[in-house]
Parts: C-alpha cells; sequence; structure tokens
C-alpha cells in the first residue's frame, strides 16, 4: 500500500487515502476508466481523469503549474528509476496551501 492524497473538487477536499498497486484501484479512486499524469515536482505526481475536461464540471489548479485539472485528482510520488509510482512525499499540509478549486466561471 502506498501514501496518496485524493483532491476532491466537488467536495473541495483534501484526504489521505492509501492505494495499492493495481491500476484498477487507481481508476476507482479517481473516478474513471483512463487516466492521465501531471507532474508536480520532480519526485510527485497528480492523476486525473484522462477526459476530464470534456466530462467533469469541477477543477483544481495547484500553485506553479499553469494546468488546470479537472475531476478528482491522486496524487502519489514517482520513482524515476523504475517508473513506478511510491509514496507520496508531499504532505496535507503543502496540499492545503497549495491546491486552489477552482470554479467553471474563472476559467472563462
Amino acid at each position: 500500500m502506498k501514501k496518496a492524497f485524493l483532491i476532491n473538487p466537488t467536495t473541495e477536499t483534501i484526504e489521505p487515502i492509501l492505494i495499492d498497486d493495481e491500476i484498477e484501484s487507481m481508476h476507482k479512486a479517481i473516478g474513471c476508466s483512463a487516466f492521465d499524469v501531471a507532474s508536480i515536482d520532480d519526485r510527485n505526481d497528480v492523476y486525473v481523469d484522462d477526459e476530464g475536461l470534456y466530462t467533469k464540471r469541477t477543477y483544481f489548479h495547484i500553485k506553479g503549474s499553469n494546468q488546470v485539472l479537472a475531476g478528482n485528482g491522486l496524487v502519489l510520488g514517482i520513482d524515476y528509476e523504475t517508473g513506478q509510482s511510491v509514496d507520496t512525499t508531499l504532505t496535507l499540509e503543502w496540499l492545503v496551501n497549495n491546491v486552489e478549486f477552482v470554479s467553471p466561471f474563472e476559467l472563462r
């Protein structure tokens, strides 16, 4: 099990979760059938619904990024040598201070 965080823009919450190595578990946590990955920093990524910008109406942004992400986000660490996801090195406090929930009206 890996330490992760689930960003939920519908409820505007960020909660710690444990996730196993199965892709199906990631799909279930995010609420999608295919995901895409956005880099947060050199040790952490956020996984989001690959079709989220077309199908979701709730959004978030991570400060320092130029991307608006749609739907739930699953934050995990990344081991670039193996390409495997690992425990996130981010803290809940860091995410609370750096995740902005964005209204669809702000996207215009």
